[in-house]
């Protein structure tokens, strides 16, 4: 799983770094599409770091254990 969201966060990164660099702060003309996509991808993130959190834990039990 943490492999997963990884490569779907490696995949979106270049993409969402073009669509932050293209656009500019417009409150009265706000992209919902390209912010949403942003934040997606900031969610991956946070889910990848979060399973990887959750795996060294994991280990660190099975360590304990043996």
């Amino acid at each position: 799983m943490t492999s997963t969201f990884m490569a779907l966060f490696y995949v979106n990164l270049p993409t969402a770094v073009r669509v932050m660099n293209s656009s500019t702060l417009d409150l009265w003309n706000f992209d919902v599409d390209r912010t949403l996509y942003v934040l997606v991808v900031l969610a991956l993130r946070v889910f990848a770091l979060f399973n990887a959190w959750l795996v060294v834990r994991l280990i660190d039990k099975w360590r304990k254990l043996g």
